[in-house]
């Protein structure tokens, strides 16, 4: 979550959807569900994961608007560590979602 890596992350969206591109995401980041919600407002088109990780993030995904999740994409701008964007993803989606950051505890980390 360094803001630099989100920057490239962003632009390479941007990039790919000038020329037509879908930007497809696969890995530990799109299987984390604190994470879906940032995903969409960057752009990301696709996101693909393990089968333990689809239920809660396609929860998530169903119950996002387009404009919220830019939005939460816009405010991280604001902040120069990965720490603190890292803290503003988790109280958001806390905020948005009660209960979300309890529930993937208890059933654990997404890659595993």
């Amino acid at each position: 979550l360094h803001p630099a890596v989100l920057r490239i992350i962003r632009e390479t969206v941007r990039a790919a959807h000038t020329q037509g591109i879908p930007v497809a995401m696969c890995g530990e980041m799109a299987g984390e569900p604190i994470h879906t919600q940032l995903l969409i407002g960057m752009g990301i088109d696709s996101l693909s994961m393990n089968a333990v990780s689809l239920p809660r993030v396609k929860k998530i995904v169903r119950a996002t608007r387009l404009a919220d999740a830019q939005q939460l994409a816009a405010a991280i701008g604001q902040f120069s560590t990965a720490w603190e964007v890292e803290e503003f993803v988790k109280n958001e989606m806390a905020r948005r979602f009660p209960g979300l950051l309890e529930r993937a505890a208890a059933v654990g980390p997404a890659s595993g």
